[in-house]
């Protein structure tokens, strides 16, 4: 059994989109005996985060990759099927594991479950920053080979 990599796809560059302040509204004259404008508070940014990027999906980065057992009552019954798993990456790690392909055959799609699990994967960056993207594992059981 071997775990067939989906095709190579050209790096995705997301940029961020930076969105215009509103212009100021137009204030009339003051006379010289009124108050000034109200003084607005400082606005504080808040830290950056990672960009979050799951709803884009991506082959996955692994830095190591499990491949499956195939499951002898599989074999023996002469089931075949391809796997796809999605999972979620950031840079607390991998999360939220789900079948989005089914082979039809519930021991592979479980075996296929657990080799994404027990596999390790890189973080992803999107424009050199830290993000969160979705990761697409694919894993093809035959017995042709």
């Amino acid at each position: 059994m071997h775990a067939v990599q989906p095709p190579h796809h050209p790096s995705l560059q997301i940029h961020r989109q930076e969105t215009a302040s509103p212009a100021a509204p137009a204030t009339a004259p003051m006379d010289a005996g009124s108050p000034g404008p109200a003084e607005s508070p400082e606005v504080v940014p808040e830290a950056p985060g990672p960009l979050d990027a799951r709803y884009v999906i991506v082959s996955a980065r692994f830095i190591h990759e499990v491949h499956p057992q195939y499951p002898r009552d599989a074999m023996e019954q002469g089931e075949q099927g391809t796997v796809i798993v999605l999972l979620t990456a950031g840079p607390q790690g991998p999360s939220d594991f789900r079948i989005w392909t089914s082979s039809g055959y519930p021991s592979l799609d479980i075996a296929a479950l657990e080799a994404a699990k027990e596999s390790t994967y890189s973080a992803p960056e999107v424009n050199g920053e830290p993000a969160i993207e979705t990761y697409r594992a694919i894993y093809t059981f035959s017995l042709d080979t």
